[in-house]
């Protein structure tokens, strides 16, 4: 049972192959800083259950191209993340301005999702930790961001 695992700070499950959705029983692990799942095939877009892993402070989920979920809302509840990596997951739609609600957040990845659209959210300017925010790769996404990170858009 994954509710046992309450001294659990560190998961990492990188290049597995893993498939399927984030299990939803992991949210009983609350006792996680760094989550790291990237180089799978798992569905990354929104899984509630990384949503109220409130400790995160390092979360990568980037080449799950798998996914094609979408960021939401929810994801705004990871007030201590410092470090997401959201690359090549096959992302859709828009970034949620929601996203600003990051204030600890140094390093934001978002690049090669080629089927997101839309404008850089003007409200992720106030993430004033922000030093790289980069969203290369997506032909669809316009903007800028105005403060402290390096951005890079191409």
């Amino acid at each position: 049972s994954y509710s046992a695992l309450t001294n659990l700070v560190d998961l990492s499950i990188w290049h597995t192959l893993v498939s399927g959705p984030v299990p939803p029983q992991w949210s009983a692990l609350t006792g996680l800083t760094s989550l790291k799942l990237h180089d799978n095939r798992l569905t990354c877009g929104a899984p509630k259950a990384i949503s109220r892993l409130t400790g995160l402070r390092y979360l990568d989920l980037s080449w799950n191209a798998e996914s094609g979920g979408a960021i939401t809302r929810e994801w705004s509840q990871l007030t201590r993340l410092t470090y997401l990596s959201l690359s090549g997951c096959g992302l859709r739609g828009t970034l949620p301005p929601q996203l600003s609600a990051l204030s600890n957040l140094k390093k934001l990845y978002v690049d090669n999702n080629r089927r997101m659209r839309g404008q850089l959210p003007g409200a992720w300017s106030a993430m004033q930790q922000l030093q790289r925010l980069s969203a290369r790769n997506n032909t669809g996404l316009t903007g800028t961001v105005v403060g402290n990170a390096g951005v890079s858009t191409r």
